[in-house]
């Protein structure tokens, strides 16, 4: 395991090395990424709701109804999200602080010629990333099932919110801090049914809905959409919930210029 040269303050070093250290097994069903896999089936549609908005009805059947999107996926790990935007139309850049993770994510991209148009990857940090010279900004900056495992989460979310153009979308599914997330997450998901790597997760890290809301607000997004989600282990298969105490999906608006000068 080796370090994407940088110095973050985000990236915590016990994380990263871990998820190096299963990176040759991201893409295979059999394994402890099968959550992830499954999450796409409720993060992919809402991410591709959002985005089209109004024009979702005249788009939806299109074959790349997100082409002429620009989209950060924020940790991405091997890319198992940016490849379904990807191949929607999406330009889509994942980021994560693991080199061999993003060598993973890299090589898999080239088995698919739509995907490999449409994504780029690189090793490095979200604020590293925000503090270029010239920064690219995105229609929507991804943080999914990743803020609990970064520190310094108010750098962290300032610098997912900086680069999200006016108008843009922040959206993040995340753990919510309760005790029936730890009874779920924690003893059941990764020390009785061990579908997730023991060590995995710090409850303490976990945020709550009204926490990660109260944060957001304080870059000047507005939440538009918030609700649980249930996975199912058995089928592995995940789907919309309206109990937030475990899993859930926060997307908040940043105003353009427009929205700012009618609200005064």
């Amino acid at each position: 395991w080796r370090r994407c040269s940088t110095n973050a303050t985000t990236a915590n070093d016990q994380e990263v090395k871990q998820f190096s250290d299963i990176a040759s097994k991201w893409w295979q069903w059999d394994n402890k990424n099968m959550p992830l896999h499954a999450l796409n089936k409720v993060r992919v549609p809402l991410i591709r709701d959002v985005l089209l908005g109004s024009e979702k009805s005249s788009k939806i059947d299109h074959p790349m109804p997100l082409r002429g999107y620009r989209i950060l996926d924020v940790g991405c790990g091997g890319g198992i999200l940016c490849e379904p935007l990807a191949r929607l139309g999406a330009q889509v850049t994942g980021i994560d602080a693991s080199p061999e993770i993003i060598d993973v994510a890299k090589t898999h991209s080239l088995r698919c010629e739509r995907v490999a148009a449409n994504v780029s990857y690189e090793c490095t940090t979200i604020e590293q990333l925000s503090r270029k010279e010239e920064l690219q900004l995105y229609d929507a900056v991804i943080a999914s099932e990743v803020i609990e495992h970064v520190d310094n989460i108010d750098l962290f979310l300032s610098s997912c919110n900086q680069l999200i153009k006016p108008g843009g979308k922040s959206i993040i599914t995340t753990i919510n801090r309760t005790p029936l997330s730890y009874a779920v997450m924690i003893i059941g998901g990764e020390y009785i049914s061990r579908i997730i790597p023991p060590g995995s997760h710090d409850w303490r890290k976990f945020i709550t809905p009204k926490e990660l809301t109260k944060k957001l607000a304080t870059d000047g997004l507005n939440i538009e959409f918030l609700r649980g989600i249930f996975y199912n282990p058995i089928t592995n298969n995940a789907s919309w919930f309206d109990d937030t105490r475990v899993n859930y999906a926060i997307v908040a608006h940043k105003p353009d210029e427009a929205s700012k000068q009618s609200d005064v």
